[in-house]
């Protein structure tokens, strides 16, 4: 199914989760302030970590309902930093996430958890290699925690701490003529703050 294809049907089962919710479109903007990539050969099983930051932007179009629950269909690009290194690359995907909002006052607590599925453009673990040049499919998870702060009835603000993990494809590589199979896989603790407005 086209990347297109899925937006669509996605943003067509919102409309028939609750055709009375209320409809959420803001965006995000976040940073880590903790990460790790982690490198899994299966030669002589070794193993490797490296820091990383992460940082990036998300737009997202979502529904609220009655219990001030919402669902939040996101699309999501970050960008992916080695400061040890010369590792660089840009992620972009889709998140779906349901929040759990504690209240309606205009400060309420609130945690969340949620998957996506990325695309990690010219995946950097793959210079070098026979698949030089190549992109990587991930999937997520993500759980976060924080406050929604509504200084307006049609205007909501956000942050949170997120913990995301993203596990790449596995692949076989060559290189300097050995084969072996790698898993990769980046977590991050980040920072969150965004704006929505309700409509």
């Amino acid at each position: 199914m086209k990347f297109s294809t899925l937006v669509a049907s996605l943003a067509l089962l919102l409309c028939s989760l609750n055709a009375s919710a209320e409809w959420l479109l803001g965006g995000s903007w976040y940073y880590s302030f903790d990460g790790e990539a982690r490198f899994d050969y299966d030669i002589d099983a070794e193993e490797a970590t490296a820091d990383i930051d992460i940082s990036g932007i998300r737009v997202h179009l979502g529904s609220k309902n009655k219990r001030n629950n919402r669902f939040i269909l996101s699309y999501d690009t970050m960008t992916m930093d080695a400061p040890k290194g010369t590792a660089n690359e840009d992620i972009k995907g889709l998140t779906f996430d349901w929040e759990f909002v504690y209240g309606e006052r205009e400060i309420n607590p609130y945690w969340g958890l949620g998957f996506g599925l990325y695309r990690v453009e010219d995946a950097t673990i793959l210079k070098n290699t026979n698949l030089a040049g190549d992109d990587m499919s991930a999937v997520s998870f993500q759980i976060a925690g924080g406050a929604k702060i509504q200084p307006l009835d049609n205007l909501e603000l956000d942050a949170s701490i997120r913990i995301q993990s993203l596990a790449l494809q596995s692949v076989e590589l060559t290189s300097r003529g050995r084969t072996e199979d790698l898993q990769v896989s980046y977590s991050h603790t980040s920072l969150n703050v965004g704006a929505t407005l309700i409509f």
